[in-house]
């Protein structure tokens, strides 16, 4: 049975079409990404362009689905759509393209379904730590042989720290400092759950720790772990963080479409390091989706 998964992100909006078996297990048939933006300029209040980018998305999904012959589908909204004052606006209309309702997730369950996704390829013995960078919102979950022990989403988005710290190009050491900080303050939560035990394994899900593999050299895998050595990825974020946009956009690994907002989620991998100081990172391509997946379809 083909059924299909879509997460309406505040970055990115996300298709999956898989081919469903009767065991339970999956065969995936298509992925497309699309780079939205919903929450440029912060997620409070979606503008009128971003909701605009975002429906033409919805309406080329749609045409995916019913082109693959898609039997099922869920659709998942995160952060911009559980917090933006206008979200309505946008959620009619894309509802109505899909002809089904748009499941809004709360933090604590997108987490959830993050751990759920990544535990599909990562048994995670050693205590680990799983960081999920969206736009809206970066979800953090400790693990320990294999089980989830503690979970929480901050509202420490690409898109909400560029708006509220990368204000210039390159980004000023001032604004790096104050970045920080405020990770700091608002993740404080996470810190005192890092000081209960130390944490040997730091697991990126997708979205941003990609620039680690394609700036590593590494294939991009479909279902596999990556390991990204700790120095490789301490190099690639001295590699990135100083130089303007016209300069990242020339950096060979790193994809144009990341440019834009790559500087603050590098800021908030490097901060994440020197609190946890893992002893290996690895990189994921399964999160979400793949959760959201295994759960409800």
């Amino acid at each position: 049975m083909k059924v299909a998964i879509i997460d309406l992100g505040s970055n990115t909006f996300h298709l999956l079409i898989v081919d469903k078996k009767a065991n339970g297990s999956f065969e995936e048939v298509f992925r497309q990404r699309i780079f939205v933006s919903l929450g440029e300029g912060g997620i409070d209040l979606l503008k009128p362009t971003a909701i605009q980018r975002g429906l033409d998305a919805c309406t080329a999904f749609q045409k995916l689905m019913e082109q693959y012959l898609v039997e099922r589908s869920v659709i998942t909204g995160t952060a911009a759509l559980r917090t933006a004052s206008n979200r309505h606006v946008f959620m009619q209309q894309a509802e109505a393209i899909f002809g089904q309702s748009i499941l809004i997730i709360d933090g604590q369950l997108e987490a959830q379904l993050i751990y759920i996704g990544v535990k599909l390829l990562s048994p995670m013995q050693e205590r680990s730590l799983i960081v999920d960078i969206g736009g809206g919102s970066t979800e953090f979950i400790i693990v320990e042989h294999g089980a989830l022990i503690w979970a929480e989403s901050f509202k420490l988005g690409v898109n909400v720290l560029h708006d509220l710290f990368h204000h210039q190009e390159p980004i000023g050491h001032d604004a790096k400092v104050a970045l920080k900080e405020h990770i700091r303050q608002v993740a404080a939560a996470f810190i005192d759950q890092v000081h209960l035990a130390p944490i040997h394994t730091f697991i990126g899900s997708s979205g941003s720790f990609e620039v680690f593999e394609s700036m590593s050299g590494l294939p991009t895998y479909k279902d596999q772990v990556n390991d990204i050595p700790l120095s490789n990825a301490r190099d690639i974020i001295d590699r990135i963080v100083p130089y303007d946009r016209t300069q990242r956009e020339q950096i060979e690994g790193l994809p144009k479409v990341r440019a834009k907002l790559i500087v603050v989620g590098m800021l908030l991998v490097e901060e994440i390091l020197d609190l946890v100081k893992p002893h290996r990172m690895i990189v994921t391509p399964y999160a979400l989706k793949e959760g959201v997946l295994t759960k409800y379809l």
